[in-house]
């Protein structure tokens, strides 16, 4: 039979639509290659989940996740060193978001945006509202763990006795032994300063800090602070010990009380055993009044790099990082503390006397905000002050000295 120059074309026309058909519904699927940077702890977990994910969704794309660690304190470093070689997603603590926003360095989060905020308490809850700007959000939060509270051996006190550090410091005394806490930290000394009404966060231009710490008209002056803190100095159930140090002190058997977080609760555990329990901070002494003491809040993210070729495919497995699942995961294998509302009213989380009192504490803490060189003069100080004030030094001066330094312009 014969054809005609335009049956053959058509019939030509037919054969290639047909095989571009074939090929769109069974050849080759989208390579997508992504990096991952998880600090050490979170490595095998995130592995893991790395491996599901891309088992999930293998129909949909070959999938290329590579996974490596990163040291968390020097992410952001590492990330604004260069935006183009960083990784597709990375994890970072909540003392970072500002500087990585600032710099461009985080994709807004539009995938499922409202989803994610609902699973961790909605806009206004602490750990969505961190990294958020102008109603948009720029990371999955992961883990709410970053904060403390009062470890305690309850075989030295009662309930009673940790209700005050005045009662808790008496029990120790009683047994020859010592309540610590960390005095050459910044973050730790908040706690004081914060109970009393005073302050430190990173101005609005972000050149530096403001901080009150040295105030002279609230309700409590600075001064009284530090007053109160030369009292615990030299109470002789008090030791300032190093956190870092913390577990070779109470392994020693004389501390019997440390403020200290969530990522140590294994540690006191297999010390004291049974008798291992935790609580909120205590109140403390200031101008005969009882005060709550305060503290630094502290989460954990995944961010996706603004500059990813793939922002869509990083968003979906950032998702999968951080859902209900994967934050018990998490849980259960490091103990941090979920930043989903569901999984941290768990039955499972809710038996950890250290996430319980993380929680009670958190009741007055605030997310920490502030630029480095809020650290080493408050180091400086707090090492100062719990040896006593041995040079009888001016307090108000101190003070004044310490704030200076503190909102030096950068």
């Amino acid at each position: 039979m014969k054809t005609n120059k335009k049956s053959r074309i058509a019939i030509l026309l037919l054969v290639v639509m047909t095989v571009s058909v074939f090929d769109t519904g069974c050849g080759k699927k989208e390579h997508i290659q992504l990096t991952l940077w998880a600090s050490t702890d979170d490595r095998e977990i995130v592995q893991q989940a790395v491996d599901e994910f891309t088992e999930q969704h293998k129909k949909e794309a070959d999938l290329d996740i590579t996974v490596h660690e990163e040291n968390l304190e020097n992410l952001k470093q590492t990330v604004l060193a260069d935006l183009d070689s960083a990784a597709d997603i990375y994890n970072f603590a909540s003392d970072q978001f500002t500087d990585l926003y600032a710099a461009g360095a985080l994709q807004e989060i539009t995938l499922n945006k409202e989803e994610v905020m609902n699973n961790c308490g909605g806009e206004d809850a602490p750990v969505v509202s961190a990294v958020m700007e102008d109603g948009k959000l720029f990371a999955y939060p992961s883990s709410s763990s970053n904060g403390y509270f009062m470890y305690y051996n309850s075989a030295y006190f009662s309930d009673e006795d940790v209700k005050t550090l005045d009662g808790m410091l008496s029990a120790a005394a009683a047994n020859g032994k010592y309540v610590s806490m960390d005095w050459s930290s910044g973050w730790y000394l908040y706690s004081f300063f914060s109970g009393a009404g005073m302050d430190v966060k990173i101005s609005e231009d972000g050149t530096h800090n403001e901080c009150n710490f040295n105030s002279v008209d609230g309700k409590y002056t600075g001064k009284q602070v530090v007053d109160a803190m030369l009292d615990i100095a030299a109470n002789p159930a008090f030791k300032n010990v190093v956190a870092d140090n913390i577990k070779e002190e109470i392994q020693q058997g004389e501390i019997i009380a440390a403020v200290n977080g969530t990522w140590n609760a294994a540690m006191f555990a297999e010390v004291w055993g049974d008798d291992c329990a935790a609580v909120k901070l205590p109140t403390y002494t200031i101008a005969g009044d009882q005060v709550q003491m305060g503290s630094f809040a502290g989460y954990k993210y995944f961010g996706v790099n603004s500059h990813s070729k793939h922002p869509e495919w990083a968003m979906k497995l950032t998702e999968y990082l951080t859902d209900y699942d994967n934050q018990l995961i998490r849980y259960e294998k490091v103990g941090d503390a979920p930043a989903n509302v569901e999984a941290a009213a768990s039955a499972e989380v809710k038996k950890s006397a250290a996430i319980v009192a993380l929680g009670e504490q958190n009741k007055y803490a605030k997310v920490q905000n502030v630029l480095d060189t809020y650290w080493e003069p408050m180091s400086v100080f707090g090492t100062y002050v719990a040896s006593g004030n041995q040079d009888n030094r001016d307090l108000q001066e101190l003070l004044d000295e310490t704030v200076e330094k503190i909102e030096k312009v950068q």
